[in-house]
C-alpha cells in the first residue's frame, strides 16, 4: 500500500472489452485508460505493519517483554518492499513455541548481533514536545544474563 494515498496499485484484465459493442457506438473502456474500482474484500483484525529487517528467518518476531527479549511467532500475510504485514492470531499459529506476537509487544526492528531469549535489555523513552511518550531505543545487558 503506498502510505500516502492508501492505495494499492492493481492491474485487471478485461477479456475482450469491445466484444459487447455494437457498431456505431464507443465503448466505454479502452486498452490502456485508467478506472477508479472498488474491490470487496475480507477486512482483516490484529495486521502489524513491521520493517521487514524486524522477521526472523524462522518466522518469528523479537520484542521487549517485561524488560527482558523474547521472540513472538508471526504469520506473514504479505510483503511489500521494505515492509511486511503479519498477524499474530492465527489458527496457523497455534501450538508450542513462542507466543504469538500481541498488541503492545514493543518489536525489535534493528539487527541484534547475539540476541539471546530472557536476555534483559533496558528501554529508553523519551517525551515528545506534545506530552506523548515514545519508546527510542532498547540496550541489551548481556553483563546481566543470567
Amino acid at each position: 500500500m503506498e502510505q500516502q494515498t492508501r492505495t494499492v496499485p492493481v492491474l485487471i484484465e478485461v477479456r475482450d472489452p469491445l466484444k459487447e459493442v455494437e457498431p456505431g457506438e464507443q465503448p466505454l473502456l479502452f486498452p490502456g485508460m485508467f478506472s477508479q474500482v472498488a474491490i470487496d474484500g475480507r477486512q482483516m483484525k490484529d495486521i502489524f505493519a513491521l520493517p521487514r529487517r524486524a522477521l526472523q528467518i524462522d518466522g518469528t518476531v523479537w520484542v521487549a517483554a517485561e524488560g527482558k527479549l523474547a521472540r513472538r511467532r508471526v504469520q506473514v500475510l504479505r510483503a511489500d518492499g521494505q515492509m511486511v504485514f503479519v498477524t499474530g492470531s492465527s489458527q496457523d499459529l497455534a501450538g508450542s513455541g513462542p507466543e504469538p506476537l500481541r498488541e503492545g509487544d514493543l518489536v525489535v526492528v534493528t539487527l541484534l548481533a547475539a540476541p539471546v531469549e530472557g536476555m534483559p535489555v533496558r528501554i529508553e523513552t523519551a517525551v515528545r514536545e506534545d506530552g506523548e511518550t515514545t519508546t527510542g531505543s532498547l540496550e541489551l545487558l548481556p553483563e546481566l544474563a543470567g
